[in-house]
Order: structure tokens, then sequence, then C-alpha cells
């Protein structure tokens, strides 16, 4: 029985100064559903001896993002791995993967794969629907930034913030506060949110942080800022609307067998399991 299948989308594909340019490629996904969606990426460096930004997209959205270590750490390679099962909505027919590695010297040779793990027969599968609002959105000052979306039950909100520093290097490695706007016609939903960044020390994912409103469900427009951005940050926010749920099927109704007058004695019952088929075999005694 298989419990899994993999989708390979880049095999030690070379990205040689490609900078935040974004190389894509399409792939066949026809089976479903899926309990859980594992993705990885694997980079190996040639000759760029800086740390540097990488990620991932499906279907224009960010799914994953990273920071490669320092030559200065003696690691030339590095993994990372995410679950993104909560984008399994995007993951069906001819999906575009993307992978980018903000390099400007040198080259990284990077593999790309996705493991689909299949849930048991019988079970619905519900995913919730990914809203794109923001992706890389460039932010260099205080303003607002917004987009009309239409959410009629919104579930939670992810975020992706890094950047550059001039005045403490690179990817800011400093705490930064968020300010988020839900609105829906005349309400408003305020949300402030510190982002935490740990000192950079060595490659790691960048921290995504999860947002669940309170007070709206349903929005019209989501509005951020970022108080305070020394160089630029590059700031992505994914919505996603419910339901979100792995729930088993309806039990069927039961069947009423009359009592006969005289009741036998009753075989032993035991359940035998062969080829994906329950059967019931009886045994006298």
């Amino acid at each position: 029985m298989v419990l899994y299948k993999r989708v390979w989308v880049f095999k030690d594909e070379k990205f040689s100064k490609t900078g935040w340019n974004v190389k894509t490629k399409k792939v066949k996904i026809d089976f479903e559903p899926w309990s859980r969606v594992l993705l990885y990426m694997h980079l190996v460096r040639e000759g760029d001896p800086w740390d540097r930004v990488c990620g991932v997209f499906v279907n224009g959205v960010e799914v994953l993002r990273g920071i490669t270590p320092h030559e200065a750490w003696r690691t030339h390679e590095i993994y990372f791995v995410e679950d993104i099962t909560e984008y399994a909505k995007l993951l069906s027919g001819e999906v575009e993967v993307g992978a980018y590695v903000t390099t400007y010297v040198g080259a990284w040779r990077v593999s790309v794969w996705i493991d689909f793990a299949l849930p048991l027969k019988g079970f619905e599968v519900c995913y919730p629907i990914v809203h794109n609002v923001f992706s890389r959105e460039h932010v260099e000052d205080a303003s607002w930034h917004e987009k009309e979306v239409k959410i009629r039950n919104l579930g939670w909100l992810r975020i992706f913030a890094s950047g550059h520093s001039s005045a403490e290097g690179k990817f800011l490695g400093k705490n930064m506060v968020i300010d988020l706007e839900l609105v829906k016609g005349s309400e408003k939903e305020s949300i402030t949110v510190i982002y935490h960044h740990e000192p950079y020390i060595f490659g790691r994912l960048v921290p995504s942080y999860y947002i669940i409103p309170q007070k709206l469900k349903e929005v019209d427009k989501i509005r951020f800022r970022i108080r305070e951005a020394v160089k630029y940050i590059k700031t992505t926010i994914t919505a996603f609307e419910l339901p979100f749920r792995i729930t088993p099927p309806p039990s069927p109704t039961p069947t009423v067998t009359p009592t006969p007058s005289i009741t036998p004695t009753p075989p032993i019952k035991y359940l035998a399991v062969k080829k994906s088929k329950i059967e019931i075999k009886t045994k006298s005694i």
C-alpha cells in the first residue's frame, strides 16, 4: 500500500546571479486527497560566500522563506523542511512551483520536492481557500499598504517579513512591530504583531507568524504597516478561509433483522482484510 507520493520540481538546478527573480516549473499533480504535505528545499553553495534569502512559491503564493548560512560558518549545504498542508488547495492539476535564491555572485545548486501523505480511504478532506493578499510587498517606511479582498469566513493569516538593515546587517536581526487592520464596511479590527527575529547566526527558516482574528470573520480589505523599516522589508501576507477539516464519513443506517422464534447457537465471527475489502467470515462451533 502506498502511504505517500513524491513530486520532484528541481533536481540540482543551478541558480546563478538570479537576485530576487523566481525560477518556475510546472508539475502535474493528478492524485488526491492527502492528509499532509511536506515541502523540501536543499541548497549547495558554488562560489557564493554570502548569506542569501531563498524561498519557494506555489501558484504565485510564497510558502517557504529561508536564509542560507554565511561561508564563515564553513557550511556549504542546507536543508529546509516546511509543512504546507494548509496550502493544499493550490496543489491540484497543473501546478506552477517557483524557487529563488538572492545570489549576485557565484551560484547555488537547488533541489525542491514535495511529499504527499495519503489519508485513509473513506475520509472526507476539506482544505482552506488560500488568498494571496501581499506577495513580497516592498516596504521602506511606516506608510500603510492595503489590498481589497473578498473573504466570507476568515480563519487565520500567515506573515513572512524579512529585509535588509544598513545599520544592523542583513535580515534585521531585531524585533519589528507590525500593525494589521481587517476591514468590513464601517467595522474594523486592529491587531498589533510583535514580529520577533532571533539574532542571525546560522542558516534557518525565516520565522512566520499566524494571526487568528477575534472579531471579524468576513473581510473586504486588509491593511498593514511596519513601524520601522531601516532599509527595506519584503512582506508576504496570506489569508486562509475556512473550512479546514478531516472527518470520517457518516455511519450507515443499521439494518434491523427480525429475531427468530428459536435462536440457534450463534457462530463466531471475525474480520479478514483482503485487498482493501472487509469480509465477514463465520466458523461453526
